[in-house]
């Protein structure tokens, strides 16, 4: 009886450090998933704030490059003789052999610049001519109506104005048609930029 029961002692001695070997290696093992996970989340979350940033750089990178094109059409209509004689005229519909001349000459600059869909000017006396393929009127909300009063000046910087239109908003680079002679405002000019350039 005696030896049976020395028997059992060293069983069960070994089966407990059997079982506490498991629970050490179990322990072990958990540590260590929880480490590896815990360092792979973080270097996953590194890398998306990573490529988070290269789109954002890209991003403003296209929407500088757009809003450059814009100011470049901008000042390339400004400068052009054809436009200035009409704006001068004060009417832009008052010699509609010239005003057809001048659709054109600016319609076939607007080839050289993908990003804008359209331009317009407004003479003095509040008539709107636009050139290219426009999305629709900018709505004559009061905030825009206040932004091209205030454009109204020559020298003046150009603004990026927010708008409805028929189809959704849209995004116009305007500034003051300042005559190349007087150096008085003739009016504004304003770019339209095409909405699918800003998301390419």
């Amino acid at each position: 009886m005696s030896t049976l029961s020395g028997k059992i002692k060293p069983f069960r001695l070994s089966v407990k450090i059997a079982l506490l070997l498991a629970v050490l290696i179990f322990s072990v093992s958990a540590l260590f998933m929880a480490i590896y996970i815990r360092q792979n989340k973080r270097a996953q979350e590194r890398a998306l704030a990573q490529e988070s940033v290269r789109t954002m750089r890209s991003l403003a990178a296209s929407v500088s490059a757009v809003l450059e094109n814009a100011d470049s059409c901008s000042k390339l209509i400004l400068s052009d003789g054809q436009a200035q004689r009409q704006m001068e005229s004060g009417s832009l519909f008052g010699n509609l052999a010239e005003q057809s001349s001048m659709v054109n000459h600016i319609y076939s600059m607007l080839q050289l610049y993908p990003s804008v869909s359209s331009v317009w000017l407004i003479d003095h006396e509040g008539q709107r001519l636009r050139i290219g393929a426009g999305s629709g009127e900018l709505s004559s909300e009061t905030g825009y109506q206040k932004s091209l009063e205030r454009l109204r000046r020559p020298y003046g910087e150009p603004e990026l104005i927010i708008g409805n239109t028929e189809e959704g908003s849209g995004v116009s680079l305007v500034r003051s048609y300042t005559s190349l002679t007087s150096f008085t405002s003739l009016g504004l000019l304003g770019v339209d930029l095409d909405p699918a350039a800003m998301h390419r």
